[in-house]
């Protein structure tokens, strides 16, 4: 999935605003070119930091950190200089200080998402190296974690459409309004991206937590504990199901380049259903001595493991 969309073709495309050339007080264009310098910096660090998005590897469980305190120093310097600008501004500067200060929100508010979205990577990878390690209790703590990031992405994200419909697109010239107005197709993107990586944290989660409880039922079940071992194979059965409808139902809502992964956990996680559901009957046959259906049911278990040809 491409996580550098957003950032790296958009944020950093605001670099020409205008803030100087309209008739009114010479301090406070002096204030709007300060602010715009300080704007430009944000543009630039927040661009650097982007970057770090690219080094972040699910698969080896490389997460990133961003630093924001720098991009947070520049529009901070910038809404100062609007304030003072705003002393001695003509009308014509006010409303080139209006647009300006609608963009330092709306760069504030990418921000957040930004350093939050790579947060919540961070603790997916985690979760996931976890759960690769079949260490399935701390895969589904840090992934349980990373749900709860994931909903304030996403609302951190909502905040970010906002800011962006809140935009003044008057105060850029005719290419830079192309520039800003090419943010709508960035969000567009994302608004598919974020629920695409929520789907997939909420259903490896149950994936992990099918697996503790599919482990503990294997244990019970050689230790001919068969009614526990018939219990807990049908909670995993649930959880697996809980897991397979997640994915399903993102094999056509998400965005293409990851449709086939969805794809191939839909298959995976309903091997996993079936094949508990096979091992419940199992325990449960045991329970009444019939040891050929027991042996039928794990024959169909293996089976419905190995139903995925990749």
């Amino acid at each position: 999935m491409e996580r550098r969309t957003f950032i790296t073709t958009s944020i950093a495309a605001t670099s020409s605003i205008l803030v100087a050339g309209c008739s009114g007080s010479g301090q406070a264009a002096e204030h709007l070119e300060t602010a715009y310098d300080a704007i430009e910096n944000a543009n630039g660090e927040i661009e650097s930091e982007s970057e770090r998005l690219a080094d972040a590897d699910i698969e080896n469980g490389d997460g990133v950190d961003i630093q924001t305190n720098a991009i947070f120093g520049h529009l901070d310097t910038a809404s100062t200089e609007l304030d003072q600008a705003e002393e001695t501004a003509s009308d014509d500067q006010q409303e080139q200080i209006d647009g300006v200060r609608s963009y330092v929100t709306f760069a504030r508010a990418s921000t957040e998402f930004i350093d939050l979205f790579a947060d919540a990577i961070t603790e997916f990878t985690t979760g996931l190296s976890y759960f690769k390690t079949e260490r399935y209790a701390d895969a589904r703590d840090r992934l349980e974690s990373t749900e709860s990031m994931f909903e304030d992405v996403d609302s951190r994200l909502n905040t970010v459409r906002t800011r962006y419909d809140d935009l003044d697109t008057d105060v850029f010239n005719d290419v830079d309004r192309v520039s800003v107005e090419s943010f709508q197709e960035d969000i567009d993107k994302l608004e598919k991206q974020v629920p695409a990586l929520e789907a997939l944290t909420t259903g490896v989660t149950s994936v992990s937590v099918g697996m503790i409880e599919f482990k503990e039922a294997t244990t019970n079940f050689e230790d001919e504990q068969y009614t526990e071992s018939e219990s807990k194979y049908e909670a995993a059965r649930d959880e697996f199901a809980t897991a397979h409808s997640t994915f399903s139902d993102m094999e056509t809502e998400a965005p293409t380049e990851v449709q086939s992964t969805f794809v191939e956990l839909t298959c995976t996680s309903g091997g996993l259903r079936d094949a508990s559901q096979h091992y419940a009957n199992a325990a449960n046959a045991m329970q009444s001595g019939n040891n050929q259906r027991a042996q039928d049911e794990i024959d169909q278990a293996s089976g419905a493991m190995d139903q995925c040809d990749y």
